[in-house]
């Protein structure tokens, strides 16, 4: 680990224009005043659909979970607001901001197992650490994704070595993994964002259709095939897993369960 100075952050420009219903199913307010810090609040609190029915906010026809927002406020004023790290956790993705969808066990199974699999790999070699739902803001984003994978040079500390908190630099390892509710199409687009602004490395696990897709900059997204295997270069220099292991984490295994009951048995156990 590495001290660095904190450094700054690029805004993003602010919009103008009047109230529409966009196709992506955000909410469309034609102005909104300085004091959104705290409607956004009020939203955490109370809902989206309370907040937009007071604003007189259209809902898009698409829309399926928590909606984005259209707003005017700046990058900087987006992580002023002590409301983006409490659930439901919010994104600033090109000027809106949207709320992120929670995770099923499926994906916490997978987050956590894969978190233990990349760690054991990269500490005993001191490469780095994985972070679950690390903030990142880069490029004008400010991004929240499943599982951060940083190497040890870019995790910042202070003098005596402590971590800090702020992470404004891409993940070398971005890990999206897709939840029921979830639009797989802004997963994606999360992860070519992320490789074209310093991620070396970038993984779509989809749980409901058993695939995995590699992405890597300037270079289109590969599909995993079923008996092949994830790989960490350039970061993760050796590591290996293999698709049908990833996806084995999701079969429980109970230590205590009964054997079958064999047909043999059962008849016999009729007839007595």
């Amino acid at each position: 680990m590495s001290h660095r100075p904190a450094r700054t952050i690029d805004g993003s420009r602010k919009r103008d224009g009047g109230a529409s219903r966009e196709p992506s199913g955000v909410w469309s307010p034609a102005v909104i005043p300085l004091t959104f810090a705290h409607q956004v609040e009020y939203t955490v609190r109370c809902g989206f659909n309370v907040l937009c029915t007071q604003l007189g906010w259209e809902r898009g026809s698409t829309m399926a979970g928590p909606a984005g927002v259209s707003k005017t406020i700046t990058l900087e004023e987006f992580l002023r607001m002590p409301e983006i790290d409490e659930h439901p956790y919010l994104e600033y993705i090109d000027g809106r901001i949207e709320a992120k969808v929670s995770p099923q066990k499926k994906h916490g199974m997978l987050e956590k197992r894969l978190m233990n699999h990349i760690d054991a790999h990269s500490e005993p070699r001191g490469l780095g650490q994985t972070f679950p739902e690390l903030r990142c803001t880069f490029a004008g984003r400010s991004i929240i994704p499943d599982v951060v994978f940083l190497l040890d040079e870019h995790i910042e500390t202070d003098e005596r070595g402590e971590i800090l908190d702020p992470t404004l630099r891409p993940p070398d390892i971005h890990i999206e993994i897709v939840s029921p509710d979830q639009s797989v199409r802004k997963c994606r687009e999360k992860l070519v964002f992320s490789t074209a602004n310093g991620c070396s490395l970038g993984w779509l696990i989809d749980p409901s259709r058993r695939t995995v897709s590699v992405y890597r900059p300037g270079r289109r997204a590969e599909r995993i095939a079923p008996d092949g295997a994830l790989q960490g270069d350039p970061v993760l220099l050796g590591y290996r897993l293999p698709i049908a292991e990833l996806f084995g984490w999701l079969t429980l295994r109970r230590r205590n369960s009964p054997p079958p009951l064999q047909s043999g048995s059962a008849a016999s156990g009729e007839s007595t």
